[in-house]
């Protein structure tokens, strides 16, 4: 009997080490960002990725810009890596040549866990003749990273400013332009196309069972229409997708 309970014992500890070991929650270091499937959905972070998105709008790359004595410092969020552009008082480009950093990830997933990723980052020289300032750059697939759910904590050393250091942390929001989203006014026009979709593209449902439809011009890439304007916020998150889903269902008979 002493035996089976050691037996017993074994066995429970090392499952335990084991999920302990593939645990993501333990923490990374390098590596792909988790996708949509590892990330959990919160109201909070959605808003915090809205605000971060709108405020990357003006900036001169569709950055995040963080203001330093003496300047500014943008991280560009691209699909396949992330760069920082220096810029001082003026908004005059500065050579970020000297400049020695790194990126530390925090990225929210389900059941509150939270997956840690860490990249250097790395001097880029502007080609010759281009009209593009250099930069620094981490190489960090974030194609799937929704606004808002994730943290990236900067650290800079060697900065061309009054502080050669500096410190800080943003609200990841991707920097690539997004297409533009409006409520147009339906015209008599509308009637066959509305005919022709007939179910919403994001509910299913009928176009005309919740007080719509809803006319939407998707940039100038065309228009769909929705059964209400809850439909549009997830609209604006995916408006390509959503505009494929629509001319899939007129094309459906």
């Amino acid at each position: 009997m002493f035996r089976n309970i050691c037996k017993l014992g074994c066995v429970a500890a090392l499952t335990v080490l084991l999920l302990w070991v593939v645990s993501p929650a333990a923490g990374q270091t390098g590596g792909r960002c988790p996708g949509p499937a590892c990330q959990a959905r919160s109201p909070e972070a959605d808003e915090a990725g809205r605000k971060a998105r709108a405020a990357a709008e003006s900036t001169p790359h569709h950055g995040q810009v963080t203001p330093v004595p003496g300047g500014t410092i943008e991280l560009v969020y691209l699909p396949k890596e992330t760069r920082v552009y220096l810029r001082n008082a003026a908004g005059q480009p500065l050579s970020a040549v000297k400049v020695k950093g790194e990126l530390n990830l925090q990225l929210l997933g389900k059941y509150e866990q939270v997956f840690h990723f860490q990249y250097p980052l790395a001097y880029q020289r502007a080609p010759a003749g281009a009209k593009e300032p250099d930069y620094l750059v981490a190489a960090v697939s974030q194609r799937k990273v929704k606004d808002g759910y994730m943290t990236v904590d900067v650290k800079l050393t060697g900065l061309p400013f009054r502080e050669r250091e500096a410190k800080f942390s943003q609200v990841f929001a991707s920097s690539l332009p997004r297409t533009k989203v409006t409520v147009a006014a339906l015209n008599g026009a509308d009637r066959a196309a509305i005919g022709q979709q007939r179910l919403c593209p994001v509910s299913g449902l009928a176009l005309d069972s919740m007080g719509g439809p809803i006319k939407v011009l998707v940039g100038d890439k065309g228009s769909l229409y929705l059964c209400c304007k809850n439909c549009l916020a997830t609209v604006e998150e995916k408006p390509d997708v959503y505009l494929a889903k629509a001319a899939k269902l007129c094309a459906t008979k």
